[in-house]
């Protein structure tokens, strides 16, 4: 079957609408005070990833071949990047502590990690990780729904409403890029190359737009941040002022 347009005018595509959400946060960020800068330029990092991702897959970066075929390790990159973004903005509406920030984004992380593992290996590794793969997305969806859901009671409404509408956008997205890669030509084979990049890049578009325009919909939820950061400034100030009494 013919098409309109290939694989690699889809991933173009993708790579520009990056670009200007990328440049738009960017931008953004330099106007915003220091508290919620941090989150704009966490994103803007992010988003870099992301783009970086779609130019190297267009440019076959960081491609190798095993059995199943080629496989694209770049791909990944930005999805590691982007999925540690969203674990430190959850753990920043819910005030996390920082060992249930790590657990979080380690178990987020293990969508794309063992997903690349299920690509590269064969026979029962290749079936283990694939099982693997869902596995994770079960338990990422239980911290998201279940015990963190518990904690966002915790927190301001604006910070619950956002963190509610950025847990289901990105769940609802990366358990379907799972879906993707597992019916994959480098997995199981079901879809072919063309219908799993338009998925894919599809995906990733909705992902990278809808988590950036959540968390960037309302500025005053990171307003603890900047207090945060005045509060160690006056502490710092403090013992330097005790250190020059001393």
């Amino acid at each position: 079957m013919e098409f309109l347009f290939s694989a690699s005018t889809v991933l173009l595509a993708g790579a520009i609408v990056s670009a200007a959400v990328f440049v738009v946060t960017g931008l953004s960020a330099v106007r915003k005070p220091s508290g919620t800068r941090r989150i704009y330029v966490l994103l803007t990092g992010a988003l870099l990833l992301m783009l970086i991702r779609n130019i190297g897959e267009y440019q076959e970066w960081g491609t190798i071949v095993t059995a199943s075929g080629e496989q694209p390790l770049i791909a990944f990159l930005g999805y590691h990047g982007f999925f540690i973004a969203v674990s430190y903005l959850i753990a920043v509406l819910l005030s996390l502590k920082l060992s249930m920030g790590v657990i979080l984004a380690v178990v987020l992380n293990a969508f794309p990690a063992l997903t690349l593992l299920s690509w590269v290996t064969e026979s029962g590794v290749e079936t283990g990780a694939t099982v693997a793969v869902l596995l994770s997305v079960l338990l990422g969806g239980y911290l998201l729904y279940g015990p963190l859901n518990s904690v966002s009671r915790s927190v301001s409404r604006k910070r619950r409403l956002i963190y509610t509408k950025l847990r289901n956008l990105f769940f609802l997205c990366a358990s379907l890029l799972v879906v993707l890669a597992t019916l994959s030509p480098q997995n199981t084979g079901i879809t072919t190359s063309f219908s799993y990049q338009v998925g894919i890049t599809y995906l990733d578009l909705i992902l990278i737009v809808g988590v950036t325009y959540i968390a960037t919909s309302e500025d005053s939820v990171y307003d603890h941040l900047a207090s945060t950061t005045g509060s160690q400034k006056m502490q710092q100030s403090d013992e330097a002022v005790a250190r020059g009494g001393d």
